[in-house]
């Protein structure tokens, strides 16, 4: 055999060791791409998000509700632990020419009623008012606004839920991603925890399975996204208090 040939032969080896000790260098299998079934450490992370969300008590809420014609954009708060929310909704409708903005409204809910009243400022005031408020029954059938409201209140629970119910679910591992340089897990839960008013969910938990970030996405919708963070220094009164 010619030197030439020796030395393609050499320098395809050497390629070919390079390439297997790159991708086996972690001494770990590579992860398969999702969506796939949860790891076991996965679902123990998904079954506390909830818990996580009761023991943190109120965290701050951020981002937009969407049917892909109109738009709301939520900013306020929702008390983990008492059950009750409070925000400014910023509302826009859509023409497929552009965005028409609406009358901004304050909304305070539980997982029962529904307040509303409108307010031209730009951020929520604290104290909560006590006065103005126009009550009704929540329910997930009334509007899209009224579904995603349902879902973010139904976040908290003062149990964890059973991971080995989750892992043999329909509950599913999407990807890895970040929230503010926080590294997270995108997962779905369950069909059944996906039903209010028929949309799906996304859950991004960090590493303790403290969610940081909702997907929502309404049938025939694009997704909205709602990002949490703790603010345990803010209070929420219970709904309807000093009315």
């Amino acid at each position: 055999m010619s030197r030439n040939r020796i030395r393609s032969a050499s320098g395809l080896l050497v390629l070919l060791l390079v390439t297997l000790l790159t991708a086996c260098g972690s001494g770990q299998p590579p992860t398969p791409a999702g969506p796939r079934p949860l790891t076991a450490q996965e679902a123990e992370r998904l079954a506390v998000v909830r818990f996580k969300a009761f023991d943190a008590g109120t965290r701050s809420i951020n981002g937009v509700l969407t049917d892909g014609r109109t738009q709301i954009g939520l900013s306020g708060w929702v008390n983990y632990t008492d059950h009750v929310g409070y925000a400014l909704g910023t509302p826009s409708t859509s023409d497929g020419a552009g965005s028409t903005p609406e009358s901004p409204f304050l909304v305070q809910w539980s997982p029962e009623q529904v307040a509303r009243q409108l307010f031209p400022g730009s951020a929520p005031p604290m104290p909560v008012p006590t006065t103005g408020w126009e009550i009704g029954a929540l329910s997930a059938g009334n509007s899209y606004l009224s579904a995603g409201l349902l879902i973010l209140i139904s976040l908290s629970s003062d149990r964890p839920e059973n991971p080995q119910l989750l892992a043999q679910s329909t509950a599913t591992w999407i990807r890895q991603d970040t929230v503010d340089d926080t590294t997270v897990d995108v997962m779905t839960g369950p069909a059944a925890a996906n039903g209010t008013s028929g949309a799906s969910l996304r859950y991004w938990v960090d590493g303790t399975g403290v969610l940081l970030r909702l997907e929502v996405q309404f049938p025939g919708a694009p997704w909205s996204v709602i990002t949490f963070k703790d603010v345990p220094e803010v209070r929420i009164p219970p709904f309807g208090a000093g009315r």
